[in-house]
């Protein structure tokens, strides 16, 4: 039932998400050609902004979601309406934080500021506007967790699909035709709220034994211990917050809107990748915590290194990609002038390397609570990225303030891994450690050959689709050929035919197998 589940989850993601990323790179194109470029500085810089302001959520999100994991996995329903009273409390409190917070701070938007501004009431007007679009999510979206913890993502998706596209195409009529950047806002605002208007619904007639109008109280929660998690987990989501959320804001204030706006379009290409493989990865989130709190940890084993696989192969061919294709592609789609060194590229690249080189763990850590193991590694991480970044906006300019992102990139990796290790996966750390510098050295083997290859190709259209394919070829064939044989390999093999409905499950089978070849 998971890898069905888990199949049509994907299925649906991959699909949808092809249509938007095509429509939104549209929305983009147009966007720069009607509209002044120091816009959409405003926009990443109010966008880190609120997502410093999201603080007050105290991670409310990973608190309850965890918890939902057991509770479908066993069909308690009375624990999954308590968990969701619980939920929509805490998170319309957080709602009402953001909502106060976000207008205390207009005072200080000129200090972040370091361009002329001729009319600030249409900088504040821009502000609360998109202030808006973000409270949306506090006081409307609160019963897409019900969807997720249910391996129901697909509902979710859908919705959001068509609110996407149909907001895309307004968009796309307001800057051409009207050239107006507040009804740009709007359109965002309008879309969004009927996204999550028409989920509240859907989840109301799914999940008809949920009592939304449940009342909950603080002893309640206290006996949960979720004010426990969220003391220990606060930690986390400042310094994850703060991680994500300060680039622009140090762009900004040393280089100018103009570089901020320039920095967008690379980080509009990075999120709709990584939008994509976050809603293709949520369907698996669902599936492993429904594996961890139904299977022995022993038999686990081979799942985890298994996933742990599918992340290096996914990180080595995206970072890959990036170095190779994303200046290229940003020369073709916006105009060589929006385009950033290589030094910046090569920054970018390894972050995304490590990111993705982590994903399993991510998944597997994100189904425990224990946020006391990370958190020393999270606040020494999110210094770290600060204290570079500044330390080296000035004379590498962007590249400087990636290569703080980058590095501080170790840290988190480091404090998820140590969640899983202590409460899931039994192999030994040295194991890991050295499968993963394995991983680098094959990855950095890989990179040079690609880009090599590459280089071959020009800069026009048909050179950046040789390019591609060049991209798509190498590493993911040297992957194959390396690990072919291996035990993670032919669990992925059978994972994957489950998923696809070609084979009945072998994973039972495998795994036993694996394990007694490491005997």
């Amino acid at each position: 039932m998971r890898t069905r589940n888990v199949m049509r989850n994907t299925a649906y993601a991959v699909i949808s998400y092809a249509l938007l990323v095509v429509l939104g790179l549209l929305v983009r194109k147009c966007f720069v050609e009607c509209i002044d470029v120091i816009f959409l500085g405003y926009e990443g810089l109010f966008g880190n902004v609120f997502s410093l302001l999201a603080l007050a959520d105290f991670g409310i999100d990973a608190v309850v979601y965890y918890r939902l994991f057991p509770a479908f996995s066993k069909g308690d329903e009375a624990e999954i309406n308590r968990l969701t009273a619980i939920y929509k409390s805490l998170y319309r409190m957080a709602g009402m934080a953001v909502l106060v917070l976000g207008i205390a701070f207009i005072p200080f938007l000129q200090f972040m500021i370091a361009d002329e501004v001729l009319d600030w009431n249409y900088i504040r007007i821009v502000y609360l506007l998109q202030l808006s679009s973000v409270l949306c999510t506090y006081f409307l979206a609160y019963k897409r967790i019900l969807f997720s913890a249910s391996q129901k993502e697909s509902e979710n998706i859908k919705t959001d699909f068509w609110c996407s596209m149909s907001s895309s195409m307004v968009k796309i009529l307001v800057i051409t035709v009207f050239r107006s950047y507040i009804l740009y806002l709007l359109t965002t605002i309008v879309f969004s709220m009927i996204a999550n208007c028409l989920i509240a619904l859907k989840a109301g007639r799914e999940f008809q034994f949920v009592d939304h109008k449940k009342k909950t109280s603080f002893q309640e929660i206290q006996e949960l211990g979720i004010w426990e998690d969220l003391k220990n987990g606060v930690i986390i989501k400042i310094c994850g917050t703060v991680y994500g959320g300060t680039d622009n804001i140090i762009i900004s204030a040393f280089l100018g809107l103009k570089s901020v706006g320039i920095y967008s379009n690379y980080m509009l290409v990075s999120s709709k990748v990584s939008q994509l493989i976050t809603r293709i990865t949520n369907p698996l989130q669902a599936s492993i915590g429904n594996f961890i709190y139904s299977t022995d940890k022993e038999e686990g084993i081979l799942i985890f290194r298994m996933f742990d696989l599918m992340s290096f192969f996914l990180a080595s061919f995206a970072g890959i990609s990036y170095f190779v294709l994303f200046n290229p592609f940003i020369s073709l789609v916006f105009g060589k002038q929006y385009c950033l060194g290589m030094l910046f590229v090569s920054f970018f690249s390894i972050n995304v390397y490590m990111a993705y080189a982590y994903l399993g763990v991510m998944l597997y850590r994100n189904c425990f609570g224990r946020y006391d193991i990370d958190r020393k590694y999270t606040v020494t991480a999110t210094l770290a990225n600060i204290m570079i970044s500044l330390f080296l906006v000035k004379p590498l300019g962007i590249a400087g303030v990636m290569l703080g992102t980058a590095v501080s990139q170790l840290g988190f990796w480091f404090g998820r891994a140590a969640v899983v290790f202590k409460e899931y996966v039994i192999e030994k750390k040295r194991d890991y450690i050295l499968r993963q510098f394995r991983n680098l050295i094959l990855f950095a083997i890989e990179a040079a050959v690609t880009v090599y290859a590459a280089e071959f190709s020009d800069d026009t259209a048909a050179g950046f689709i040789i390019k591609m394919l060049v991209c798509i070829m190498i590493p993911n064939a040297v992957n194959l050929a390396v690990f072919y044989r291996s035990d993670e390999m032919d669990l992925l093999r059978v994972y994957i035919r489950n998923i696809c409905g070609i084979a009945k499950s072998g994973l039972k089978k495998k795994m036993k197998m694996g394990q007694d070849r490491r005997r």
